[in-house]
């Protein structure tokens, strides 16, 4: 029974790193593909801006010596054309037609632009090629461009084609039907076919590519038979089982580094209201990233993976230009309102921080003192060096706030000795309000103990009538922010009442 346990878990973890390895290769030739599709892209739309802003008369020899010298400079384009009422007029290449044929219906169109999937051409059918058109100007892409890059073997089949999977614009191998709707694969999936997906958001485009027969299906006799020799491959198995996670969280950080030198993350903001009388008093800014693949990553995930990776200073600042250039017009239009925006202890302790949010307030006309910073009361910086630095940002009108008060381990003298102006009581504590629980017996003694400190106090998590009228109750001069007050939205909906 033994024997044959080992056997079988021999067996599958031999199939599991073959897996992987059909992952890898899968993984590398989309991004050749993905790299190859956006040069086309990039190179096309430079070659038809520059031939659409020529001031040439069309079609005469001087706009014809002007366009063989935009394809010359490109490498992916053979010939550039000129095209009027849907009609292919003078290219580099022929020179002026004379019987100017017809262009056919795209096969997409997109904005400005039409577009061509690989086809005969207009002038001679022994040539096949993409077509691009834009205004006046079309060109034809060089139909070997992709070269190696769209091959793999022949258990593989690759396309590319809008990231809506409606046009594909090339496609390679013989099961093109299933690669056009294959998705990402779970990294746990260890059938036999894989499947890989990689998009450009500029270009709206995505290279997608299919592997059939994936793990020890595709294996030799010879390798089976030493799968069940050497037990022993079990662990390098697990080696390759382990290898998958770390892939998986260096994939989503090479993500995330992409997405912030790209400047792709976005803001919601959520209402913050008083409890008294439910009068708009802020807001609370919070990041948001949705990944190329159309995945939403929390911040709770993000925010520490980028502050572990050395990105975290970026990240900080990116989210305090954006939130300032979102909210200024409503702040200054309403001076009595104020966003919020959550900061680590160590952007506290940057003073380009400091200079970046002052540069910020200043260019955008923000009062310093509609601008609440939110630090986390989990924060591990030394007492002294962030006491002297709030006081600094608080001397120039910045207000501070502690977030996740009561949850983190920050000692109650630790507290008292920052030069804070609210404190914010977690939802954990708000869902728990009023019950026998430990945590909504706790919730009273907590809104004492802010009273103790001098500040005032924020509750976030509110989500019904019934928690807000007992958070009215017991802290009627506190600032509510939940569901029930409004949910996170972009800054086209910010109000000022």
């Amino acid at each position: 029974m033994g024997v044959c346990a080992s056997i079988l878990a021999t067996l599958l973890l031999g199939h599991i790193a073959y897996v992987q390895a059909d992952r890898g290769r899968l993984e590398r030739h989309v991004a050749r593909l993905l790299e190859a599709t956006m040069a086309v892209a990039h190179e096309s739309t430079v070659a038809i801006n520059s031939s659409i802003r020529l001031e040439t008369t069309r079609c005469d020899a001087d706009d014809l010596v002007e366009l063989r010298v935009q394809a010359f400079r490109s490498r992916v384009i053979r010939d550039i054309g000129r095209i009027q009422d849907g009609r292919l007029l003078c290219t580099a290449a022929w020179g002026v037609l004379a019987d100017a044929p017809a262009l056919p219906e795209p096969t997409r169109r997109a904005a400005s632009h039409h577009f061509w999937s690989a086809g005969p051409a207009l002038l001679d059918r022994r040539i096949s090629t993409d077509m691009i058109a834009a205004g006046d100007t079309i060109l034809f892409v060089a139909p070997d461009w992709f070269g190696g890059a769209a091959h793999l073997d022949a258990r593989t089949s690759s396309v590319v084609t809008t990231r809506n999977r409606r046009h594909v614009l090339r496609a390679w191998g013989t099961d093109i039907a299933p690669t056009t709707r294959a998705a990402e694969e779970a990294w746990y999936d260890l059938g036999t076919v894989r499947g890989h997906v990689a998009c450009d958001e500029d270009y709206d485009l995505c290279a997608i590519a299919r592997t059939r027969g994936s793990g020890l299906i595709a294996a030799s006799p010879q390798v089976l038979l030493g799968l069940v020799l050497l037990g022993g491959l079990a662990g390098l198995g697990i080696n390759s089982l382990l290898g998958i996670s770390r892939r998986r969280r260096a994939t989503l950080q090479a993500r995330l580094a992409r997405a912030l030198h790209r400047n792709r993350l976005h803001m919601a903001y959520q209402p913050l209201r008083k409890m008294s009388d439910r009068s708009l008093v802020g807001f609370e800014a919070l990041a948001r990233w949705t990944t190329s693949a159309g995945d939403s990553v929390p911040p709770d995930v993000f925010v520490p993976m980028a502050e572990r990776s050395g990105l975290g200073r970026l990240l900080s600042r990116q989210i305090v230009e954006k939130v300032l250039a979102d909210v200024a017009p409503v702040l200054r239009e309403a001076p009595h309102l104020h966003i919020s925006i959550n900061v680590a202890a160590g952007d506290l302790l940057d003073p380009q921080f400091h200079a970046c949010l002052d540069a910020q307030v200043a260019r955008h006309g923000i009062a310093a003192g509609s601008v609440v910073l939110e630090l986390t009361e989990r924060s591990t910086a030394g007492r002294d060096d962030l006491v002297r630095n709030i006081g600094l940002l608080r001397e120039r009108g910045y207000l501070f706030h502690v977030d996740d008060f009561g949850t983190g381990y920050t000692s109650l003298d630790y507290l008292a000795s920052l030069p804070l102006d609210a404190v914010k009581i977690d939802r954990l504590f708000t869902q728990a309000a009023g019950s026998d629980s430990v945590m909504g017996r706790i919730f009273e003694p907590i809104c004492r103990m802010a009273q103790a400190l001098g500040v005032r106090v924020v509750v976030e998590g509110i989500e019904n009538e019934a928690q807000a009228a007992y958070v009215a109750r017991v802290a009627p001069e506190a600032i509510g922010q939940g569901w029930l007050f409004g949910r996170p939205g972009p800054a086209c909906d910010l109000r000022t009442t």
